[in-house]
């Protein structure tokens, strides 16, 4: 009896670690002035016992853009996703950012969605 459940818990606990941790699963601008710094900066940790690989940050709309490491962030480090913004867009906005990520043995990368809001004040 013991053992199923320890072996239940160990699933369970599996299923849920993602390896990309990020502090937030938000990037929120705040109210920016129009055509101001685009960038925002998004910390992880890589919370695998092997390297992690992001493969590729997707954006929802043309207006945004990221960058991530290209290298493998290996267990246990922290590193981070560089959100840009094009802030000559006036008004509230909510995006997403969809980050395709994984490990070497990995056969389908794994996918954490981000999200992205904030509102561009008038000039």
């Amino acid at each position: 009896m013991h053992y199923g459940i320890a072996f239940l818990l160990l699933i369970f606990s599996s299923a849920f670690s993602t390896g990309f941790s990020p502090e937030s699963n938000t990037v929120d601008y705040g109210t920016v002035e129009y055509d101001s710094d685009p960038k925002r900066e998004l910390y992880f940790v890589n919370s695998l016992d092997s390297p992690l690989i992001i493969y590729k940050v997707t954006s929802s709309c043309g207006c945004m853009f990221a960058s991530w490491p290209k290298e493998q962030i290996l267990p246990r480090e922290k590193n981070k996703i560089t959100v840009h913004y094009l802030t000559k867009r006036i008004g509230r906005f909510s995006k997403t950012l969809t980050v395709y990520y994984g490990s070497e043995n990995q056969s389908e990368p794994s996918v954490y969605i981000l999200y992205v809001k904030g509102e561009v004040l008038p000039e």
